[in-house]
């Protein structure tokens, strides 16, 4: 997120720098154009460039260039913050597919997802950290975001730490394993935090949109899980996010 925020600005400037060059051209040309780009840019240094190509162009593509990176920036940023899940919540709500409790307990096990996406916290301390979530039950509907990061925090730091010098400090508690009875051949619910627990699997996977994927879960990258499955003489691969995923099935050998 820092560099995002680094590189946002450092086009900022560019932008700022490229206007103002951009708006000095235009008051050489005529007072009125100088303060006509001034205060109704980006429309009027659009018409200025377009009816003074030969003298703008070079301010003008500059100013548009870095605003477009910097806006591609501004929205990453966004979604780095959980801008994109509050939406994408907000949408679901409105649906009717999730009710105030299940809301508040999906925006914390995706802050957690930003958190593991981010190194502040380690593949089992996520594992761990869900775990206790899933424990203290839905949180406050009217906790906001800082509270929810302050608690996330909070609980992280009470996990024990795995290594100090290249030694584990604390053993950490394995994945729940979950027992297939051999006489059962019907697919068996998991939790989303177990996933990892189950590399080489096949899993079903039902995400929020409807879509459902199956396949053999081959490897996991911070909160996105890849799974496997044959497709034509060969194999195709999804890369599912964790927070899309709706419901997951273990099939049974």
């Amino acid at each position: 997120m820092a560099s995002t925020i680094m590189t946002a600005g450092l086009f900022g400037i560019v932008v700022l720098v490229s206007f103002i060059w951009l708006v000095v051209v235009a008051f050489k040309r005529h007072l009125g154009w100088g303060f006509a780009v001034l205060l109704l840019s980006p429309i009027a240094a659009i018409i200025f460039a377009i009816m003074y190509w030969r003298e703008a162009k070079y301010p003008f593509l500059i100013y548009i260039v870095a605003a477009g990176i910097q806006l591609s920036y501004a929205f990453k940023l966004f979604n780095e913050m959980g801008g994109g899940d509050i939406f994408q919540l907000a949408q679901q709500v409105g649906q009717g597919r999730l009710n105030k409790e299940q809301t508040a307990t999906e925006f914390q096990r995706r802050f957690a997802d930003r958190m593991l996406d981010n190194e502040q916290i380690t593949q089992q301390q996520y594992e761990q950290l869900l775990e206790k979530l899933e424990q203290s039950g839905p949180p406050d509907n009217q906790q906001d975001e800082a509270v929810t990061e302050e608690m996330l925090q909070r609980i992280v730091s009470e996990l024990p730490e795995t290594h100090q010098k290249g030694r584990v400090r604390a053993k950490l508690a394995a994945p729940k394993a979950v027992t297939v009875e051999p006489i059962k051949k019907e697919p068996v619910a998991i939790f989303v935090g177990d996933i990892s627990g189950h590399i080489g699997r096949t899993l079903i996977i039902t995400l929020r949109n409807g879509l459902k994927r199956e396949g053999v879960l081959t490897e996991i990258k911070g909160a996105t899980i890849i799974i496997k499955r044959p497709y034509r003489g060969g194999h195709t691969t999804f890369k599912i996010y964790r927070g899309d995923i709706d419901t997951v099935y273990l099939r049974p050998d």
